[in-house]
């Protein structure tokens, strides 16, 4: 999904704004340390509720190697109402990028079934 498309779908109020802001903040460290990711939004953030009280995402990819020495996997852990599983490698040679599908299934075996449901992959 584009970002536009992804703003104008769930982007509806101000509860939503503020999260959004604080996503986009997030993104912004997560685009200074991986060079190749992919990024899930799941949970209530992409589902009906009018007032979420986070967003969810799903992070897998690789640090940049410019980044290998300044980069600590802290920098991308959940932060207030952003809320990340992730798998971050530096060995590009020995670790494939997930697909959407293979991600959310990787999170549901490692969180003992919790189910992802509905998710948008979104395209920066």
């Amino acid at each position: 999904m584009e970002q536009k498309s992804f703003e104008s779908s769930y982007v509806t109020n101000d509860i939503r704004t503020d999260i959004y802001g604080e996503f986009l903040v997030y993104l912004a460290t997560v685009e200074q340390y991986l060079s190749t990711y992919t990024l899930l939004v799941f949970g209530s953030f992409v589902g009906e509720k009018d007032k979420p009280s986070d967003i969810d995402l799903l992070l897998h990819g690789y640090v940049k190697d410019s980044m290998l020495d300044s980069f600590r996997i802290e920098k991308l852990h959940s932060c207030g109402q952003i809320h990340v599983k992730l798998e971050v490698s530096a060995i590009k040679s020995n670790f494939k990028l997930r697909s959407n599908q293979e991600l959310v299934d990787w999170f549901e075996v490692s969180n003992s079934g919790k189910k992802v449901g509905k998710y948008e992959a979104i395209n920066f």
